[in-house]
């Protein structure tokens, strides 16, 4: 029996977890952890309907020559599992399918490249045939499907938590009490699903940079390609930001270099749609200058004037706010719910008794 009880906790966890990466993955557009293979133009390593391992690049590290990367370019409408065989990431990469007889056409820059698949002694971590249920029509392709196994998964882990002994736990019938802990589980679980799947995707598309730039005095030293800027011009860059998900997503910028600014500094970009920010450098010094980029993402569930001031202070403070709004308006639920408020009131009575002297 322990060893059933190991089982379905490993189960259980896995349930939750992969609930998490699919609702995560699904709410931005991106692949995250496992991807699915949608052709054979990786063949021998990869067959169309493998379940591949896919890796953030801050994990692995910069993409290099050899490695597997899951990409896609502007012109491209489906993600693409290849390999790259040249190139670096200033100029962009040049992939290539293995079974392919040419290199793809466009060049592939690392802003494109969702993550890297690990390899072992040559060959790509994968599960075969599983990527079927990842699949557009799969099971596990949809976040609502994610999102009941998510609530489902909990609701059991915190049932085997439960201090009560197994045996009386599931001889008693179903009586008022029983029925107000299972409302409190289902509460719970719901507060730590909004949670995670609020907090995941902010801590996720936030990003630090540092960033290297020159002012020059001569003019035919300028090459903004090496950020190197005239000294007592303005340089502007464009940089857009797409929103690949349905819901909207609050974007800040912030940097403690008071010569470099952002218009504007935060912005609204609605579902699926995207937003101009202009990178203004503006320094009077000469010399070598760094400074930090802090970018984040989030949901809009705090005033945008709040939300913009706690990115510029810390990014990780910004995502746990966000996050903390919705499993609170659910624990209110909670505070409201008559039947939750008893089943509370008999836990905080069973541990006062437990540790009591």
């Amino acid at each position: 029996m322990r060893r059933l009880g190991q089982l379905f906790a490993v189960m259980t966890w896995l349930l939750i977890g992969g609930s998490l990466i699919i609702i995560t993955g699904g709410l931005f557009g991106r692949p995250l952890l496992l991807a699915a293979v949608p052709t054979g133009s990786m063949l021998p390593v990869l067959k169309p309907g493998d379940l591949i391992v896919v890796l953030p690049t801050w994990s692995m590290g910069a993409p290099g020559l050899d490695d597997v990367v899951v990409f896609k370019t502007p012109q491209d409408q489906n993600w693409i599992v290849h390999r790259i065989i040249d190139g670096n990431g200033t100029e962009g990469f040049v992939t290539m399918g293995d079974a392919n007889p040419v290199s793809d056409p466009q060049r592939v820059f690392p802003k494109d490249i969702a993550g890297i698949v690990p390899q072992a002694g040559g060959k790509a971590l994968r599960l075969p045939r599983m990527g079927a249920f990842r699949f557009a029509n799969g099971p596990l392709s949809s976040p609502v499907v994610a999102g009941v196994a998510l609530i489902l998964g909990i609701y059991l882990l915190l049932m085997d938590a439960s201090p009560e002994p197994r045996q009386r736990r599931f001889a008693r019938s179903r009586t008022g009490s029983q029925r107000s802990r299972t409302i409190l589980h289902a509460y719970a679980g719901l507060a730590v699903t909004a949670f995670l799947t609020t907090l995941i995707p902010a801590w996720t598309l936030s990003s630090d940079t540092d960033i290297a730039y020159e002012i020059v005095e001569s003019r035919s030293t300028r090459a903004t390609k090496s950020n190197r800027y005239l000294r007592g011009e303005e340089h502007k860059e464009t940089v857009v930001i797409k929103n690949p998900s349905p819901l909207p997503l609050m974007v800040v910028f912030a940097t403690a270099d008071a010569h470099v600014h952002y218009e504007p500094w935060s912005a609204l970009i609605p579902g699926r749609g995207e937003i101009s920010f202009t990178a203004t450098v503006a320094n009077p010094n000469l010399g070598q200058h760094r400074a930090q980029l802090r970018m984040g993402a989030y949901l809009p569930v705090l005033p945008p004037s709040a939300l913009a001031w706690l990115a510029r202070q810390n990014l990780a403070l910004a995502a746990l706010a966000t996050a903390f709004v919705p499993a609170a308006a659910v624990m209110g639920l909670a505070m409201i719910d008559q039947r939750s408020r008893l089943a509370l009131a008999q836990l905080r009575v069973r541990w006062l008794a437990r540790f009591s002297f």
